[in-house]
């Protein structure tokens, strides 16, 4: 249990040092942590290369935005592992997209509604309140 209390300290002073433009720190950190990430990202994507695609684009993200690490809402390793888990979960969903294939004679665009048919105002009625929602988030029409 020490050793883990350690190493979760370190962690934490290492990414406060890579938040300030440590490049040894960031060296270190890497060291503590990948392997252990490795294994993770290996495991949950079921490919070796996304996995170290994933690792390597997480520690990118992580010399990035150190400065936005707060000791107070967590552990530098929680921190670490959601940034992997969101690079995860991207590498998943485009991986879905560029999978999905188009029906043939069609365009592969999914149809939906556009822009200016999905306009509508607060006296239009009960089912336009959720179509409101969209308008809020694609900006179309009057709310």
């Amino acid at each position: 249990m020490d050793e883990l209390n350690h190493q979760l300290e370190q962690a934490t002073v290492l990414l406060l040092a890579c938040a300030r433009g440590d490049a040894k720190a960031f060296q270190r950190l890497y060291r503590l942590e990948a392997p252990r990430m490795l294994a993770l990202a290996r495991r949950l994507s079921g490919d070796p290369e996304l996995a170290e695609e994933a690792l390597q684009d997480t520690f990118v993200q992580v010399w990035r935005n150190a400065v936005r690490f707060h000791p107070e809402k967590g552990s530098a390793r929680a921190w670490l592992y959601a940034l992997l888990r969101y690079r995860l979960i991207n590498q998943h969903r485009r991986a879905k997209r560029d999978d999905a294939e188009a029906l043939p004679g069609t365009t592969g665009r999914i149809p939906g509604p556009t822009r200016s048919s999905a306009r509508c105002s607060p006296t239009s009625g009960a089912p336009c309140r959720s179509a409101c929602a969209v308008c809020r988030a694609t900006g179309a029409g009057r709310y």
